[in-house]
């Protein structure tokens, strides 16, 4: 799958927005293309179909690329923490928010 291919699986036509288990499914496609992500925020679904963010609350991660840190070696570090934090939101927010509102607004580094 391609860049092309996984903005088709986006939720939203102006940013990278994905729904949970999806963005496991595309932080791989993204791993196998060599494209780094650069960070995430939480955003909910509304009952209207709109997306916002938690009102208490960014929740999110970003990270970025070290001077000396070979490109596919930050690939792979951003993909594998990423994931990690991802799941870590999983389990700790889905008490304040139902998982089928949560949904991965993702960052890529498309140089």
């Amino acid at each position: 799958m391609s860049l092309e291919g996984i903005k088709s699986l986006s939720v939203s036509e102006q940013e990278y927005i994905f729904s949970y288990p999806e963005i496991m499914t595309v932080l791989n496609v993204l791993g196998a293309e060599q494209i780094a992500c650069l960070g995430w925020e939480l955003v909910l679904r509304t009952d209207d179909g709109f997306f916002q963010h938690p009102k208490d609350a960014i929740i999110g991660f970003s990270t970025e690329q070290n001077y000396d840190e070979a490109n596919r070696n930050f690939v792979s570090r951003s993909l594998l923490e990423t994931k990690a934090t991802i799941e870590s939101c999983i389990q700790t927010d889905t008490d304040t928010y139902p998982l089928e509102k949560m949904l991965f607004c993702i960052v890529l580094d498309e140089k």
